[in-house]
């Protein structure tokens, strides 16, 4: 997906779930919370892929960002800013065990 603007006023959890096995490509796009959910959590194999991306003003108790905690998922970050984003463990990013993680 590319050009995407996207605002998200979810009041907690996530803006988007990303279901296992699934695979989110993201390009070109400005991504913005109101500091009252994540924007996206993934389950089990999922797989992020963000390029040229600007996510700010998200928050959440695990993950401002990104929260990945269902095994064998995957985010790649190119050229990503995250910005006035917060949480109580991983401001930007929380990931468990077995997760993987590239930025460039």
């Amino acid at each position: 997906m590319k050009n995407i603007r996207a605002d998200c006023s979810v009041r907690g959890g996530s803006c988007v779930v990303l279901k296992e096995n699934i695979k989110l490509h993201l390009e070109a796009s400005s991504l913005t919370g109101s500091h009252s959910a994540r924007f996206i959590e993934m389950q089990h194999a999922s797989k992020l892929v963000m390029v040229n991306v600007t996510a700010s003003k998200f928050s959440a108790s695990d993950g401002g960002v990104i929260y990945a905690d269902g095994g064998g998922c995957s985010v790649s970050l190119l050229h990503t800013e995250m910005n006035d984003n917060s949480a109580k463990y991983g401001g930007c990013i929380s990931m468990r065990d077995g997760e993987s993680l590239s930025i460039t």
